[in-house]
């Protein structure tokens, strides 16, 4: 098992050259940012769409092959409660 830093996108290349055989990969990353729409510095809601969004499509990409040669690759997304009920004071984790 490995994990990765998901915010720090400088570590996909040696973690990629750390991985042989791949049979699943398991997305459990995740912040909040508490406060309005308007609150958030531009630097938080890039962090929020790097790991909710661009490096696990980055990762994905990548490993597509992997997976597939394993003939039971799986990606699993562990979400959040949020998603569903929602949660005052978060507006934009609820945006992704």
């Amino acid at each position: 098992m490995l994990s990765l830093d998901m915010l720090d996108e400088q570590q996909l290349p040696s973690f990629f050259n750390g991985l042989f055989q791949v049979d699943a990969i398991v997305f459990a990353g995740g912040f909040t940012c508490y406060g309005l729409l308007t609150d958030p510095a531009e630097t938080e809601i890039s962090s929020l769409l790097n790991i909710h969004l661009k490096v696990p499509i980055l990762i994905c990409r990548k490993l597509q092959n992997k997976l597939s040669q394993s003939g039971h690759g799986r990606i699993v997304f562990i979400g959040s409660v949020y998603g569903q009920l929602g949660s005052s004071m978060e507006a934009v984790y609820k945006l992704c």
